[in-house]
C-alpha cells in the first residue's frame, strides 16, 4: 500500500522507491566521485568521499537485495554483542547520507566514457551524470568449489 492509500497490483520497483522516499534521479549531473554499488566497499568508499568534502554519488541497485554484508552477523571490536549486518550497512548508508552523500536507487550504469578531464556514467533511466572519479564496488559472487578446497 502506497502512502496515499492505492494499492497497485504488481507496482514497478521504481514506483515502490519513489513511494518508500527513495530517490531514483541524481539531484544534480556534476559529482567529484561516483560509487557504483552499495555493498560493504560502496558504503564504505560513500562515507570517506563524503565525509572528506567530496561531491559523493552512490548508485544502489536496480534489483536490490541482501549483500553479503547484511546477512552476515558481526563480531566486531565496538559492538561487544556483535551487530547483524543489515544494522551495520545501515549505520553505513546513514553515515555517509549525514556527511551529504547522495543516493539513487533503481538504475542501472548503462556505459561509462571519458569526456576530456571528467568521466561521464550513463543511467539507464535518467542520463549521463559526470565526475572526476568512479568506484566500482559491485559485490563479489563467492564460488562453492573453490570454497571446499580451502575447507579440506
Amino acid at each position: 500500500m502506497f502512502p496515499n492509500g492505492t494499492v497497485p497490483r504488481e507496482p514497478e520497483q521504481r514506483r515502490v522507491a519513489v513511494a518508500a522516499g527513495g530517490a531514483v534521479n541524481p539531484e544534480r549531473v556534476d559529482f567529484d566521485v561516483i560509487i557504483v554499488g552499495g555493498g560493504p566497499a560502496g558504503l564504505s568508499a560513500a562515507v570517506y568521499g563524503a565525509s572528506e568534502g567530496f561531491r559523493t554519488w552512490c548508485r544502489q541497485g536496480r534489483h536490490r537485495r541482501p549483500g553479503h554484508v547484511e546477512l552476515a552477523h558481526q563480531e566486531l571490536p565496538r559492538f561487544p554483542r556483535g551487530i547483524s549486518g543489515r544494522q551495520l550497512a545501515q549505520s553505513a548508508y546513514n553515515q555517509a547520507w549525514v556527511f551529504g552523500a547522495e543516493f539513487v536507487f533503481m538504475q542501472s550504469v548503462t556505459g561509462l566514457a571519458r569526456d576530456g578531464d571528467r568521466l561521464v556514467v550513463t543511467l539507464s533511466d535518467s542520463g549521463p551524470v559526470r565526475c572526476f572519479a568512479v568506484v566500482l564496488a559491485m559485490g563479489a559472487r563467492y564460488r562453492r568449489s573453490t570454497y571446499r578446497r580451502w575447507k579440506h
